[in-house]
């Protein structure tokens, strides 16, 4: 059957009895289109008949649960072949740890590789189960079975290195990742993707002076480094806060015919961010909009960030609008951030109209963008509009359902306990002991306020 063969309705292929060629051929094309629940109900009216699989047809079942990510079925039909007598092969074998490996069941996995060591001595299976332990983070598992496949006398492939390397850079264990890359070397299997893993493992360590050795072993080695290499530099420096370096990196990017990703983008102005340099965040991302990068919302948020530390307010604005006009929809990060650069300038009007305008971006408030509007407002005095805004509760509760006395007559609001505590202290500071505001406050909450020490320690 044709990839783009449109099958007929799942009641018909239920129906009509096939030969076993059919229902090998019928499983594969279900397998293709991801109908993997119907290739599995096929099969079992099959057996429902009296009917008998051959080890091609449970083959492509197992492989289009496989395609379609469920695990749980492949095993079962695995089980259920044996049962019938149809004895699965290694082919069938291998689709099923496939399966596992590509969810991330990685103790399964390696289980399956030991169960089945008979049939299954090639490194394809070997390499599946390594690519399940990196999934799911048993990069000791990954070394074991590596030298497993030593002790059987399998070839470790590039892939094999690079699938050890992925699992010990996730699990952030820099020194085994480049132990990994230093064997795959000198076994002569240089992909520059064994380099990457290695790389990201420095950089979530803050090794940025490995990651960056790392690099230059890469251009000595004239391997194809990609994006994917110079991002996760890029991000080694990102953490250390060297944004001269990360600044270099992406501007090496730009020479070459690799270019500037989103994500490299996004790590080089949040270095800027970290380091209060932001003249050069807007730079870079200015640069990177020169050369047609798809850029997403995270470098404007890293930008906006950097340009807030600093109570650049304007800048904050231009930058919302600047997303806009590249047709990237601002996030509550994005406001938040821009609420913040306009709070730290004293200008409550602005950070007040970003507030309301939130919601109709989809950007739903919460509890930093309610406090830092409660803040702004506090600032300039208004503690009618701080109540109102409080009482309003866009996207949180309304009443005082949630409140419970503390011992020492404090008041507790679950997760908006930050937002009433500002509320509270604001009101009081701004009219003492008593007065209308205290009043409202009291009305609002049900319960009485005794003294200037319980609005105080709200939590």
């Amino acid at each position: 059957m044709c990839k783009g063969l449109k099958l007929p309705p799942l009641s018909e292929l239920l129906e009509v009895p096939r030969s076993g060629r059919e229902h090998t051929v019928l499983a594969a094309s279900l397998g293709r289109q991801k109908s993997w629940a119907a290739a599995v109900l096929i099969l079992r009216k099959l057996w429902q008949r009296g009917g008998r699989a051959s080890v091609e047809t449970c083959g492509a079942t197992i492989g289009a649960c496989t395609s379609g990510l469920s695990w749980t079925w492949a095993l079962w039909l695995l089980r259920e072949a044996a049962k019938r007598g149809e004895e699965p092969n290694a082919a069938c074998l291998l689709m099923a740890l496939c399966a596992c490996a590509r969810v991330g069941k990685w103790e399964l996995a390696v289980s399956m590789l030991e169960l089945g060591s008979a049939k299954l001595p090639d490194v394809r299976s070997c390499n599946a189960a390594i690519s399940a332990c990196a999934g799911g983070t048993a990069w000791r598992t990954a070394l074991a079975l590596s030298t497993w496949m030593s002790s059987n006398r399998i070839d470790l492939s590039a892939v094999t290195f690079n699938s050890i390397a992925n699992a010990c850079g996730k699990a952030s264990s820099w020194t085994w990742a480049l132990h990994i890359i230093s064997e795959s070397a000198s076994q002569g299997h240089l992909d520059v993707a064994c380099w990457n893993a290695g790389i990201s493992a420095c950089a979530q360590s803050v090794q940025w002076d490995r990651a960056l050795a790392l690099l230059s072993e890469v251009r000595l080695q004239r391997l194809n480094a990609s994006s994917v290499t110079y991002s996760a530099a890029i991000t080694a420096c990102e953490r250390a806060s060297l944004w001269a370096s990360a600044a270099q990196l992406l501007d090496v990017m730009h020479q070459t015919h690799i270019g500037p990703s989103a994500v490299s983008c996004a790590a080089a102005v949040s270095s800027c961010h970290r380091s209060s340099e932001w003249r050069c965040a807007i730079g870079m991302l200015d640069a990177a909009r020169s050369v047609s990068t798809k850029l997403d919302i995270v470098c404007y948020n890293a930008a906006i960030a950097s340009v807030e530390q600093s109570g650049r307010w304007r800048w904050a604005f231009w930058l919302l609008c600047r997303a806009r006009q590249d047709r990237i929809t601002p996030d509550t990060i994005s406001y938040n951030a821009a609420m913040s650069s306009c709070a730290k300038d004293a200008r409550w009007q602005h950070a007040l109209g970003l507030f309301a305008r939130m919601t109709s971006d989809g950007a739903w408030p919460n509890d930093i963008s309610k406090a830092t509007a409660i803040a702004v407002c506090g600032r300039a005095a208004l503690w009618e509009a701080t109540l109102s805004l409080f009482s309003r509760g866009e996207g949180y509760e309304q009443r005082s359902d949630a409140l419970q006395m503390q011992p020492g007559g404090g008041i507790s609001r679950g997760r908006d306990g930050v937002v009433l505590r500002a509320v509270c202290v604001l009101v009081v500071r701004e009219v003492g002991a008593g007065g209308s505001p205290r009043c409202r406050l009291e009305k609002f909450l049900q319960l009485p306020l005794a003294s200037h020490h319980d609005v105080c320690v709200v939590r």
